[in-house]
C-alpha cells in the first residue's frame, strides 16, 4: 500500500524535481514499477502517486496508465494505449519482462542505464555536448550581429574612401552577406533537425546503444549490442529458460530492423542446435577469444558469472572509445572556432592597414 510518509515525500519533492534529468525522472519510474513487481504491489497506485507531482511532464499520461490497470489491462497493454507515459526503452522492458517472467530485473537493468549509459559511466563528459552547443550559440549569434548590422556599414564606409578591399575582407563580407540571405533556409534546417530527433526518440535505446539517429543510417554494428544481449541470456541461465527463447523475444522487443535481423539470425542458430558461442561469433556479438571463454565457462559451470563479465568488458571498451573519440571531437571544434574567430578578426583589420599605407 502507498503510505502517507510516501506521498508527504513527493509532494515535498515536487518544487525541486524539475531541476533533475528527464532520464533520471524515467529511471526512477521504473525503479518504483520494478520494486512494486517484486513485491507483488500494485502498479496503478504507483502511478497514481508519481501523477501526483507536479514536476512530471507526464503525469496525465501516467493517470491514464493507471487507469487502464484498473481497467484489468497488463502493465505492458496499458502503457502501449498511452505511449507518452512511459519512454519507449521502458515500455520495451515491460514486454519482455512479462514475457519472460523477468520484469523486476528488465526494469532495474533499463533504469540503471538511464541514470547513467555505458559513455558516461566510464567517462564523465555529460558536459561536453552543452559547452560545444554554448560556443556554437554564441559564436553563431555574435557573427550574425556582424553580419546584419556591422559589414553593410564597413562596406559602405571603405567605398566612400575608394579603396579596394583586401581579398580577404571581401571574402568575410560576402560570406556575411550570404549568411543573411540564407537565414530562412537555416531556419528550416534546424526544425528539420528538431524533427529528425524527435521521430527517433521511438528508436532511441540505451540497452542496446541505439541512438536516435538509428533510423537515418539504418545499419548497426552487432558489437554495440553484445552487453545487453549478454545479461538477457545470463538472466535465462539464471531463470532456467533456453536461450533461444530468450533471444526470440528480444528480437520481438527489438527497435529496429536491422537489429532484429541479427536477433533473429541467433535465434535460428541457437534452435538448430549450434553451440551459443559458435553462433555469437557467427553474427558478431563476440569474438574467437571471447566465446573460447564462454566455451570453458560451460563446461565449468559458472557461464552465468561469464556472461556477466564478459557484458561488462565490452560495455567498458564501448564507454572508452566513446571518450576517446570526443577526447579528439572537442579539441578540435575549439581550435576550429578560434581560427575562424581569427580569420574574422584579421579580415576586419586589414583595410585599416591598408588605408594607412595608402594615406601615407
Amino acid at each position: 500500500m502507498w503510505s502517507a510518509a510516501d506521498e508527504y515525500f513527493w509532494s515535498w519533492l515536487r518544487p525541486s524535481a524539475w531541476m533533475v534529468s528527464r532520464d533520471r525522472r524515467d529511471a526512477l519510474v521504473a525503479r518504483l514499477l520494478a520494486s512494486a513487481a517484486r513485491q507483488n504491489a500494485d502498479f496503478g497506485m504507483v502511478l497514481e502517486a508519481v501523477a501526483r507531482d507536479g514536476s512530471f511532464a507526464s503525469r496525465k499520461p501516467l493517470q491514464m496508465v493507471a487507469w487502464g490497470l484498473q481497467g484489468g489491462l497488463t502493465l505492458s497493454q496499458a502503457a502501449e494505449r498511452v505511449p507518452g507515459a512511459l519512454r519507449p526503452e521502458i515500455r520495451r522492458a515491460i514486454a519482455l519482462g512479462e514475457a519472460t517472467g523477468t520484469l523486476p530485473e528488465q526494469l532495474r537493468l533499463a533504469a540503471s542505464l538511464l541514470e547513467s549509459p555505458p559513455a558516461r559511466r566510464f567517462a564523465e563528459k555529460s558536459s561536453t555536448i552543452p559547452y560545444l552547443v554554448m560556443i556554437l550559440t554564441t559564436l553563431s549569434a555574435i557573427f550574425g550581429f556582424l553580419s546584419y548590422y556591422i559589414v553593410p556599414k564597413f562596406r559602405a564606409i571603405f567605398n566612400g574612401f575608394g579603396t579596394e578591399l583586401p581579398l580577404a575582407t571581401r571574402f568575410v563580407l560576402d560570406c556575411g552577406e550570404t549568411v543573411v540571405a540564407v537565414t530562412p533556409l537555416v531556419s528550416l534546417a534546424v526544425a528539420g533537425w528538431a524533427t529528425i530527433a524527435r521521430i527517433g526518440w521511438r528508436y532511441q535505446s540505451r540497452q542496446w546503444n541505439i541512438s536516435r539517429w538509428s533510423w537515418v543510417w539504418p545499419s548497426y554494428r552487432a558489437r554495440n549490442g553484445t552487453a545487453m544481449l549478454l545479461r538477457q541470456l545470463s538472466l535465462a541461465r539464471d531463470r532456467g529458460l533456453p536461450a533461444a527463447e530468450m533471444v526470440r523475444q528480444l528480437e520481438w522487443t527489438a527497435p529496429t530492423r536491422a537489429l532484429r535481423r541479427l536477433l533473429n539470425a541467433t535465434a535460428v542458430g541457437l534452435e538448430a542446435g549450434y553451440p551459443l558461442g559458435d553462433v555469437l561469433v557467427t553474427q558478431g556479438f563476440l569474438t574467437r577469444t571471447e566465446a573460447s571463454t564462454l566455451a570453458g565457462s560451460e563446461v565449468v559451470g559458472n557461464s552465468r558469472w561469464v556472461l556477466l563479465s564478459l557484458a561488462d568488458c565490452v560495455e567498458q571498451r564501448l564507454g572508452f572509445r566513446t571518450a576517446i573519440r570526443q577526447e579528439f571531437v572537442t579539441p578540435a571544434l575549439t581550435i576550429g572556432m578560434g581560427l575562424l574567430v581569427g580569420a574574422v578578426c584579421v579580415a576586419f583589420f586589414l583595410p585599416l592597414v591598408k588605408l594607412v599605407n595608402d594615406l601615407s
